[in-house]
């Protein structure tokens, strides 16, 4: 079943044009501590996204760290191995990001990136994706709020991100 799983996507990738890219979508500026990922243990519609410690085995990604961007179409962004994208819960600033069913015309699934990393909805330029600047609670504790936040109100080390396949849609 893995296997054919596999092969589908693998269509999918092709029937769009994009290229098959999965990888981990990691803050910048501290590669290895921030990733988006999916919270809780398993990868369910509605889970939230949060910036978390990258973690997995070398080589290995686990699957709530693992995305596919413009896939299964442009502009999408893939969970990989749940056979889910991820969207805005709400087109504003604080708004969450989740994962949800894919669909081709749900305009809370098209994204775009910027040249130095910034991920924004398509419909709207002036929010990224943004890790809290506030510290996290504990010492040693690599988990913040990933949210959607008016870019001009951010630190670029908030919202600059490592991108699998290096870009998402067209800006």
């Amino acid at each position: 079943m893995l296997v054919l799983l596999s092969i589908a996507r693998a269509a999918s990738a092709q029937d769009t044009g994009a290229a098959a890219n999965p990888g981990r979508i990691e803050l910048v500026e501290w590669p290895g501590e921030y990733c988006a990922d999916v919270i809780g243990g398993s990868v369910e519609p509605g889970e939230v996204l949060q910036a978390h410690t990258c973690h997995g085995r070398a080589g290995v990604t686990p699957e709530d760290q693992e995305y596919t961007t413009d896939s299964p179409g442009a502009g999408n962004i893939y969970v990989t191995q749940a056979d889910l994208c991820v969207a805005a819960a709400r087109m504003v600033a604080g708004g969450r990001l989740i994962v949800t069913e894919c669909s081709a015309t749900d305009r809370r699934q098209l994204w775009v990136s910027t040249e130095d990393g910034q991920i924004h909805p398509a419909s709207d330029t002036s929010l990224c994706w943004a890790v809290e600047s506030r510290p996290p609670a504990a010492p040693g504790n690599h988990k913040r709020d990933l949210t959607l936040e008016a870019c001009s109100d951010v630190s670029t080390r908030f919202i600059v991100w490592s991108i699998p396949g290096g870009s998402i849609g067209t800006p």
